[in-house]
This record gives structure tokens, sequence and C-alpha cells, in this order.
């Protein structure tokens, strides 16, 4: 009776293939989703590539300055803008990570597909192998009566 409800139990736990692919179809990431990531972390890259330029002018220009109030407002301007970058780096390897998790993702959903479809190759093997099986036993058969 024991071995009865383990049965039950695992039966229960375990969901159908079908249905984790159904879920998994859910989940993966579509291909638009995907591009419009990348296209945002195209133009944080720009961003970040004219900060840099513009933080390189700063610098020239604090190094031409005589030390005063000129120079440490261009050195509080740089800081922001090096602030910025740095926010916008963040913001670029976020992206990039979360690129990173949806082909993760799509991969797995592939790999789920292909398990699928493995087990459908399978199962109509053995249904095959089976039919064969019992052709052959047909035929033996057959031809004992026949000799006989």
């Amino acid at each position: 009776m024991a071995d009865i409800s383990f049965v039950v139990v695992y039966l229960e736990v375990v969901p159908p293939i079908g249905f984790v692919l159904f879920l998994v179809s859910l989940l993966s990431p579509n291909r638009s989703a995907m591009s419009c990531i990348n296209k945002r972390g195209e133009s944080v890259e720009d961003k970040i590539k004219k900060l840099g330029v513009e933080l390189c002018k700063y610098r020239e220009h604090i190094q031409k300055t005589r030390s005063g109030p000129v120079q440490q407002a261009l050195k509080a301007r740089a800081m922001r803008l090096l602030k910025q970058k740095k926010m916008y780096e963040g913001q670029r390897d976020m992206l990039y990570n979360q690129t990173f998790n949806l082909d993760q993702v799509s991969f797995a959903a592939e790999g789920l597909k292909v398990a699928q479809q493995t087990v459908i190759y399978a199962s109509s093997s053995a249904m095959g192998i089976s039919v064969c099986e019992q052709f052959r036993v047909l035929v033996t058969i057959i031809s004992r009566d026949a000799t006989s």
C-alpha cells in the first residue's frame, strides 16, 4: 500500500513534459524584447562615449587653468560627469546581463524542445519495434502452423 501512495505522490509532483514546455514557451523571451534591450544598451554606450570625450575636455581645461574658484568649479563639474558616466556604465552592465539571462532562458527552452522531440521519436520507435516484434511472433506462429 505504501508503494502505491508513493507512486501517486510522485505523479502529482512531476508535471508532464508537455505542461513544462508550455510554461517554458510562456517564459521564453521573444527576439523583439532582446533587440529592444540591445538598442537601449547601444544608446547607453553612446552616452558613455560622449561623457568620456567631455571628461577629456574638462581634464585639459583643468590643467590649463590656475588654481582657484574657476578650477574648483571645473573639477566639480568633472566629478559630476564622472559619476554620471559610472551610473551609465552600471546600467549598461545590467542591460548586458539581462540579455545574457534571456539568451540562457532561450537556450534552455530550445533544449527542452529537443528533449521533447527525442521522447516523441523514442516512443514512436519503441512502438514501431513493438509492432515489428508482434509481427515477427505472428509470422513465427503462422509458419509453425503451416509446417505442422
